[in-house]
């Protein structure tokens, strides 16, 4: 797995070196800013994940912090395109910060949780945001 997240961060670097003349107008502006949402949900979401495991001593940090990464740099280069046209980078970072908060949250209801049944049902949301954010990087 860490092989196509170095593959892909090397396509990425690629892609970020390239002239961005007309590079940023080819997508519409509210496209782009989807775009930048859904990774910066997804790098708060691993950012949580990583915290969580760290914590709590489970295997999975490093695979975790990997995938964190992958996701901001896709996040950073999806920022400074768009940064190009007038978006305010703030807004990522408010957007990463709040999914960071909310899967900490289900996170701690899936370990903690008052029932069983809440645990589990928190435990199927924390896995289910976590591996449609891997689909972005790992294309799976």
């Amino acid at each position: 797995m860490m092989g196509r997240t170095a593959f892909f961060c090397v396509g990425l670097a690629t892609l970020v070196s390239l002239p961005t003349e007309g590079r940023a107008a080819a997508m519409p502006v509210n496209e782009q800013i989807e775009q930048i949402r859904t990774f910066a949900y997804c790098a708060g979401r691993m950012m949580a994940l990583r915290d969580h495991l760290s914590i709590f001593g489970t295997e999975g940090v490093d695979a975790a912090d990997a995938r964190h990464s992958a996701h901001l740099a896709v996040l950073d280069a999806l920022v400074e395109i768009a940064s190009e046209n007038g978006f305010d980078y703030r807004q990522a970072y408010s957007w990463q910060i709040d999914a960071r908060a909310a899967q900490t949250a289900v996170l701690s209801q899936a370990d903690f949780g008052t029932s069983e049944s809440t645990r589990r049902r928190a435990r199927a949301v924390a896995d289910r945001h976590i591996t449609s954010c891997d689909r972005l990087i790992l294309g799976a």
